[in-house]
């Protein structure tokens, strides 16, 4: 998600682009609650679940309705989320709890989070957590060390976005590398003996053979 959040009472909530707030009471009717959804992720059992949130931008409407809502604590940024104890769940925030994110720049459309992440998400062989180090020294790096990218969840696998290619094996002294893969085997002409139906798919790993 990338767009408008902000927290009220220690809740994270996520703003829609039609939201017609007049007090922090039409949060729970107009809002997304960001826990909810992070319950709803969890609940579904998944390998992993990722959730990115860029929003924690510096948002007018906080200031708007501080004035409006009274005994509401009102923050920027949002709260320290929370999950269910469940593994499988990585959340990756722009910033840390209770800061703002830089936004970018507006000729561009993408933040400073967003650009780090397309920066090394399609780096081969990256396993995620490394991954969102990466992206999290970049934005630190470009914003001059004032936003700190935030990650947390519990997930325990293995996960990369991109695989690279496999070596090629070295091949030894006096040999010849074979490239194996899937065949036909069997009379695949017409006119062959019984013994050579069906025809049928035979796998053949690679392998080496002398000269």
């Amino acid at each position: 998600y990338s767009g408008h959040g902000m927290q009220v009472n220690g809740e994270n909530y996520l703003i829609p682009i039609q939201c017609n707030l007049v007090s922090s009471a039409d949060l729970n009717y107009q809002a997304i609650s960001l826990q909810q959804t992070i319950d709803r992720l969890e609940n579904h059992g998944n390998f992993l679940n990722i959730l990115m949130m860029d929003a924690c931008r510096d948002n007018p409407l906080t200031k708007s309705l501080a004035g409006k809502s009274s005994g509401d604590d009102l923050f920027e940024g949002y709260a320290q989320p929370t999950g269910r104890g469940k593994s499988g769940m990585f959340m990756s925030f722009a910033t840390a709890p209770g800061r703002v994110a830089d936004s970018g720049d507006r000729r561009l459309r993408t933040s400073p989070y967003v650009d780090a992440f397309l920066a090394h998400v399609r780096t081969p062989d990256l396993l995620i957590d490394e991954l969102f180090n990466r992206v999290g020294r970049t934005v630190y790096n470009r914003t001059q060390q004032t936003q700190i990218p935030y990650k947390t969840g519990a997930f325990f696998d293995t996960f990369m976005f991109f695989k690279g290619p496999k070596p090629t094996p070295k091949t030894p002294d006096g040999m010849v590398f074979i490239q194996g893969g899937d065949f036909d085997r069997g009379d695949t002409f017409g006119g062959g003996s019984s013994d050579e139906l069906p025809v049928h798919k035979v796998t053949v790993p690679n392998f080496y053979m002398g000269r």
